[in-house]
């Protein structure tokens, strides 16, 4: 280190003493991916099951997810999960719609992940009206 001197210090140039020197550990970022419904993919079912899966390079646990859940930018819900395996909403989807779930992680070292993104539609066999005769 340098101060601010032109003279003087330990060896007359104004250079202070070095310091002491001590390791820094940086922690990778989590990844969180969306492993259903996936992106692109096409979902048969009016209950949605947000699946993801946790990644994090010094070995870090999962702790938590947020997941939004939106159709044309409008976010529908927005759950705070502490489960990675299987996360089931509580909005229905609807034939034929389009959605976008949105997904970050926290882990164990306390850093949050980048987003996640999955855009599916959705298209299912509606149960047949009932009838009396």
């Amino acid at each position: 280190t340098w101060g601010q001197a032109t003279s003087g210090g330990a060896d007359g140039t104004g250079a202070s003493a070095w310091s002491t020197t001590d390791t820094v550990v940086f922690k990778t970022l989590p990844v969180a991916t969306i492993l259903t419904p996936a992106n692109g993919s096409t979902w048969d079912r009016a209950e949605l099951n947000v699946g993801l899966g946790f990644s994090q390079a010094q070995g870090a646990t999962f702790v938590q997810a947020t997941i939004e859940l939106s159709q044309g930018g409008t976010v529908l819900e927005s759950v705070q999960s502490t489960t990675f395996a299987s996360t089931i909403l509580d909005t229905s989807a609807i034939d034929g719609g389009t959605y976008t779930v949105t997904v970050t992680v926290l882990d164990s070292n306390g850093l949050t992940s980048s987003t996640a993104t999955s855009t599916f539609s959705v298209d299912f066999s509606e149960p047949v009206v009932a009838s009396l005769t």
